[in-house]
């Protein structure tokens, strides 16, 4: 189809649908459906759209759109390499990849080779987007190693990352440490390269016990342990200085000088020589202390031949005497009373008349743990010995379960340890110092007496598990012990009949059977059959229960059907 030149729109093919559509139906504009076998190089086209010619005016192959005022241009580079969108419409232009279902659309850009290629990159959105996002890409190149960089509104610009930080502090060589995301320094503390030292300075202790100047600990607290050295120096040879020298406002407490000896106080240096003999003592000569004998007039000779003996002065009062039966452990640091005699009192406590205090004490951490008063009696301890016999007053006994009594045993005359045993339809209950007894009181629930049903099925009559007799309100828990059924016609045939039980307070609604199987009476000669199996143990106040004649043998009349409970 062809047209010649006009003033006004011309159309080579004007298709037009219109009306209404009826339920279900499509109109179609256009409908092309090419379905040629194609081999080879062949292609199959459902449609070309060309427009060309003419200088003056645009070429546009398609426009889409769904009004004559509302559409997109499609305009087609003159060498075909690309494709520009121009809509008509007013608001902001864009372009969606819509995904169906769960699927999420992609963005690809294909490697060299058309349509057919199979790798590409590409872009595409979450699964999930809560808040719609764009972002605004910079209108001018970065340089290399730039990267791009969020901003407010969304805009992207070109940022360099930067790989270094300036350093903290007020003076050269102030320390750097982290705080937070950032370096920090303080004023006080510091390394001065030119000397080599490292300074802490200015330091101001709190009322703290845990603060100090410096720290040095083999883990977080004071009380560090482990292996090795907290702090080490070593110095160089001919060095004449102080290895440490600890300074109250100036003034020397404690110093270790380059030859090892300790000056304490600024006033006692230790000897640094090794001791040449066997006893010596450290004596304060006036101006240091020295390693001293006891041949220089310097100290009392005592008489013990044996060591760790406590001194005392003799009778005369001349001389220092040992104490043989006094002995100081220097291993466990106590001290020993040792009797030198049978007849002997080893430790002996004389008060005065009138004595108002203890005459003995026994103290651990500042706490009295053992105290004998002025009458001789023990006022503060605990007996940890062997137990007492019953003959002395005690019980001979050390250790108890709960509920367990003395009872008096004849032989050797002694208390033995029992307990009580609950018999029939009693409960004991032992606590700790407590002993409960109680009777175990039965219940039963007759669900009929010379009933005879007419037919097999759930049974209207509903009973209910009662409340404690001893309020008619406390809530109580039932152990299921028997069900009974007896009837007065024996038959050769079945009867069967499960007992339901239902919990709410609704209409009942079986919450499940007592038994798993029912219970049958059968045989021309039985007349009584009973069950004290159940899947259900126990039944409390408030549940209901009813019977479910699942089989039922015409002969059989009369039926009386009881089940027991017993209080839990």
């Amino acid at each position: 189809m062809s047209g010649t030149a006009g003033s006004s729109n011309r159309y080579a093919l004007n298709i037009a649908v219109s009306g209404a559509n009826t339920n279900n139906v499509t109109s179609y504009g256009v409908y092309s459906n090419v379905t040629a076998t194609s081999t080879g190089s062949a292609v199959n086209i459902a449609g070309v759209f060309l427009a060309n010619g003419g200088t003056g005016g645009a070429n546009l192959p398609l426009r889409l759109g769904n009004s004559a005022s509302g559409y997109v241009n499609f305009f087609i580079n003159t060498d075909g390499t690309g494709i520009t969108l121009s809509p008509t419409s007013t608001g902001t232009p864009f372009f969606c990849l819509g995904g169906y279902a769960s699927t999420v659309s992609e963005f690809r850009l294909c490697q060299a080779g058309g349509f057919g290629a199979v790798n590409y990159v590409g872009f595409k959105a979450p699964l999930s987007v809560t808040t719609s996002k764009i972002w605004e890409l910079p209108g001018a190149d970065g340089t290399n190693g730039q990267v791009l960089t969020w901003t407010t509104g969304g805009v992207l610009t070109w940022s360099t990352v930067s790989g270094s930080a300036s350093p903290a502090g007020t003076n050269n060589g102030d320390i750097q440490y982290k705080s937070g995301s950032s370096f920090a320094a303080s004023v006080n503390f510091n390394y001065d390269a030119t000397n080599n030292e490292l300074k802490v300075l200015n330091y101001n202790p709190t009322n703290s016990s845990s603060t100090a100047a410096l720290k040095v600990l083999t883990g977080t607290t004071w009380s560090g342990s482990g292996n090795g050295t907290l702090i080490a120096g070593n110095a160089v040879t001919g060095f004449t200085g102080n290895l440490l020298d600890l300074q109250v406002n100036a003034v020397s407490k404690f110093k270790v000088s380059a030859t090892g000896a300790v000056t304490i106080a600024n006033a006692y240096t230790l000897p640094i020589t090794t001791p040449d003999a066997a006893g010596l003592f450290l004596y304060y000569d006036g101006a240091d202390l020295v390693w001293e004998g006891n041949t220089s007039g310097n100290i009392v000779a005592q008489s013990s031949t044996n060591g760790n003996k406590v001194a005392y002065y003799n009778a005369a009062g001349s001389a220092l005497d040992g104490a043989e039966g006094l002995v100081y452990e220097t291993t466990g640091t106590n001290l020993s009373v040792l009797a030198t005699g049978i007849g002997v009192i080893p430790l002996s406590i004389t008060a005065s008349t009138g004595q108002t205090a203890s005459i003995f004490k026994a103290i651990l951490n500042a706490t009295d743990v053992f105290v004998i008063n002025n009458s001789g009696n023990i006022s503060t301890g605990t007996w940890n010995a062997s137990a007492i016999g019953v003959a002395y007053g005690g019980t001979g006994q050390t250790t108890y379960t709960n509920g367990q009594i003395l009872i008096g045993n004849s032989t050797g005359n002694t208390l033995t340890k029992a307990t009580l045993t609950a018999g029939s339809g009693v409960d004991i209950a032992n606590g700790a110092g407590s002993i409960a007894i109680r009777q175990k009181r039965p219940l039963y629930l007759t669900f009929c007496a010379g009933f005879t049903p007419a037919a097999s099925g759930v049974d209207t009559v509903v009973l209910r598990i009662p409340d404690s007799p001893a309020d008619g309100s406390t809530s109580i828990s039932y152990n299921v012990r028997e069900l009974f059924i007896r009837v007065e016609t024996a038959s050769a045939g079945t009867s069967s009949v499960h007992v339901q039980y239902y919990t709410g307070t609704s209409a009942f609604s079986s919450s499940g059977n007592l038994m798993t199987t029912a219970l049958s009476i059968t045989g021309g000669s039985t007349f009584e059959a009973s069950t004290t199996t159940f899947s259900q143990a126990t039944l409390s106040s408030g549940n209901k229960v009813r019977l479910n004649f699942t089989a039922l043998d015409g002969t059989h009349t009369n039926f009386f059907i009881q089940l027991l409970l017993e209080e839990n």
